[in-house]
């Protein structure tokens, strides 16, 4: 009966980084936090599995602001002056 409940707790703490990842287009990322959850639920309990899916949503959204920046960048670039003209 408590592998059950583990499971379910697992499931629980795993399906934010799943969402989360589904909506950062981060999927495979999201189903790892997912299934990360699930094993230490099982091996460990809810001790672990909440800061493990803490942890994949921090990944998920340093990982999703990173790649935003690095989009934005390559889309706005700055003026470049011609060489003749800097002082």
């Amino acid at each position: 009966m408590s592998m059950i409940i583990s499971l379910i707790i697992g499931m629980i703490c795993g399906i934010f980084p799943a969402i989360f990842g589904l909506l950062r287009e981060q999927l495979e990322i999201g189903i790892y936090g997912f299934v990360s959850c699930i094993v230490s639920a099982l091996l460990f309990g809810i001790y672990i599995s909440i800061p493990i899916s803490f942890l994949f949503l921090l990944y998920l959204v340093k990982r999703t602001t990173a790649t935003n920046k690095r989009i934005i960048g390559e889309l706005v670039s700055l003026p470049v002056q011609p060489e003749s003209e800097r002082s």
